[in-house]
């Protein structure tokens, strides 16, 4: 199935909807193969992902990281720049990380951690011309 090719300004989010995080791609797109105008991604490119909270369980107390993690992208056929490109739906490689529940005196004698693990996901490619699979 053919999906668009994800490009600057994409829709990055975390694959547990319950995560909260600060999410900022660190590596360039390309500045050879354009959609629309803007670079694309490939496969391997990298995330740092920082001040993640887990508020459902309560873990408000910030895993300030970072965390720096590559797309893997799931394309088959269609490379810039030498490598494949990342697809809308495509994800990073997994980030396991420990937001607190703030301690609560002097019933709890220190902070709880809550381990999450999760994926950053490409929700929106940020164009809508060019697909590829």
């Amino acid at each position: 199935m053919r999906k668009n090719i994800v490009v600057d300004g994409v829709t990055l989010e975390p694959s547990d909807p319950n995560i909260q995080a600060t999410i900022e791609i660190v590596s360039p797109s390309s500045t050879k193969v354009l959609c629309e105008g803007k670079g694309v991604y490939h496969d391997g490119d990298r995330v740092k992902v920082t001040d993640i909270t887990y508020p459902v369980a309560l873990a408000v107390s910030k895993d300030s990281g970072p965390y720096v993690v590559g797309f893997s992208s799931t394309c088959k056929k269609v490379f810039a720049d030498g490598k494949l490109v990342v697809l809308e739906g495509d994800s990073t490689a997994e980030i396991t990380a420990t937001p607190k529940i703030p301690r609560n005196p002097p019933q709890v004698p220190e902070d709880v951690p809550v381990p999450v693990t999760f994926k950053i996901v490409a929700k929106g490619a940020n164009q809508t011309k060019v697909l590829a699979q």
